[in-house]
């Protein structure tokens, strides 16, 4: 019985950080959209002879949005990495885990990067090839 009343603790406490989290997220969320929201009104209704209250408006709510997307990924990534380490019996999992997805997550900015520069050259490209055909149709002698 003993052991029953410390599983459910352990568990009423599990679901209280995860409904604490999902509440924090929300809140950011819902800051980051009032900050898009109060941006867009300001470019439509204010008058506004500097732009920097728009662009600092609107940057914190990208930087927000970003922040819970990759946090949540993170973590889940962890848990994903921290559950197989174990599996296989690794000597550290949790600092093992931690390097894994803190690694693939760098890798993942170095592919977008890659992607990035092989568009713009591909963009580039075909930028001036349509110039080109454009000078060619225009002899109507």
């Amino acid at each position: 019985m003993k052991e029953t009343k410390e599983e459910t603790k352990e568990e009423v406490k599990e679901e209280a950080t995860e409904e604490g989290s999902v509440a924090f997220a929300f809140a950011m969320s819902f800051g980051a959209g009032m900050c898009t929201c109060i941006g867009g009104a300001m470019s439509f209704y204010g008058k506004l002879e500097d732009k920097r209250i728009l662009a600092i408006s609107l940057a914190v709510s990208a930087g927000v949005m970003l922040y819970v997307s990759f946090v949540e990924i993170f973590v889940k990534a962890l848990g994903g990495f921290t559950d197989q380490f174990t599996l296989d019996g690794k000597e550290n999992p949790e600092r093992d885990a931690y390097f894994a997805a803190t690694g693939f997550f760098f890798v993942g900015i170095g592919l977008t990067r890659m992607i990035n520069v092989v568009l713009a050259k591909v963009q580039e490209k075909a930028a001036e090839e349509s110039i080109v055909g454009a000078e060619g149709a225009c002899e109507c002698q």
